[in-house]
């Protein structure tokens, strides 16, 4: 059975307990979207409801959400699953959890990562049906960067480093 959203209708959003901040503005993120490509969504706190469910491993719900199907080996190993009219976005930790829900976002709704940047129309539809699947993924880099705008977080790291900014 598939996931579908419809112009008229409303999804409602579990969070498991526990979440950390960032995925509950990920979910907000996901609310906006849907919204702006077809449908509603809002947030419940009852799990029997729901239509739509968000956990990480760090969640002491992530395997009643699960199934206990979901093995992650990975850190911010993520999956989104549709199943029984249900899409499930679960994460290895909040960062895996962030990845499923904008992971979903780009592949099924279409929507652009940066499209409020960009001036991007999303396009709106009056139905849309996404088929009963899997998706599991990882980043497969280890390490980050550093943003040319942390010069001053750096200097801590000199012998006699003084931050010039204080936050």
């Amino acid at each position: 059975m598939s996931f579908i959203l419809c112009k008229n209708d409303s999804k409602k959003i579990y969070i498991a307990v526990g979440e950390s901040e960032s995925v509950h503005l990920a979910v907000n993120d996901l609310i906006k979207d849907i919204q702006s490509v077809c449908g509603d969504a809002e947030l419940t706190s009852v799990r029997e409801e729901a239509d739509v469910f968000v956990a990480s491993t760090q969640s002491g719900e992530f395997a009643n959400i699960s199934g206990g199907r979901e093995i992650f080996t990975h850190e911010e190993e993520f999956c989104y699953r549709i199943e029984n009219g249900k899409l499930y976005l679960l994460g290895m930790d909040d960062l895996g959890t962030m990845w499923a829900i904008y992971t979903f976002l780009e592949k099924e709704l279409k929507t652009p990562p940066f499209y409020l940047f960009e001036d991007i129309q999303v396009e709106h539809k009056e139905k849309l049906e996404i088929e009963e699947k899997k998706v599991q993924e990882y980043p497969h880099t280890k390490f980050r960067g550093w943003f040319i705008n942390d010069e001053d977080l750096l200097s801590g790291f000199q012998s006699k480093g003084k931050r010039n900014i204080d936050y």
